[in-house]
């Protein structure tokens, strides 16, 4: 049997599941999909003393519309909900290990964890940002 693309409905399985369901005349086509991952980086990609600005950058290139929500040292508790997370004037309690997700309305809704980034504080040392 050959089918054409106008006798393809789309049904999504379940809210969070990856697979799309296509039901056509008479035969059920599945499609499993990976749930899109972002990609993060921290800036600078270095230790930084106390008082020095880091950022977290997180982004999602597949898809559209996403807000993003960083967690830290695999705490479920949100610590910021944005694309760009810029940590001013660095304490030692801003060292660890951050994970972005991207979330939307529409589906997928939700993205996979991105890799974790590491943030490093140099305790010993208190840095100034140096504009020239």
């Amino acid at each position: 049997m050959s089918l054409n693309s106008h006798h393809l409905f789309p049904q999504l399985n379940s809210q969070h599941s990856p697979r799309l369901l296509y039901t056509a005349d008479t035969t059920d086509i599945c499609v499993s999909t990976a749930l899109p991952k972002p990609t993060s980086r921290v800036e600078p990609q270095r230790p930084v003393c106390t008082g020095e600005t880091v950022t977290l950058k997180c982004v999602i290139e597949s898809l559209s519309k996403w807000t993003y929500k960083w967690y830290k040292d695999r705490n479920n508790n949100v610590v910021f909900e944005g694309n760009n997370f810029t940590i001013t004037r660095v304490t030692a309690s801003d060292e660890g290990r951050y994970w972005c997700q991207g979330v939307r309305g529409e589906r997928p809704t939700s993205s996979q964890l991105s890799d974790s980034v590491d943030v490093g504080v140099d305790v010993s040392m208190k840095g100034e940002n140096i504009h020239i």
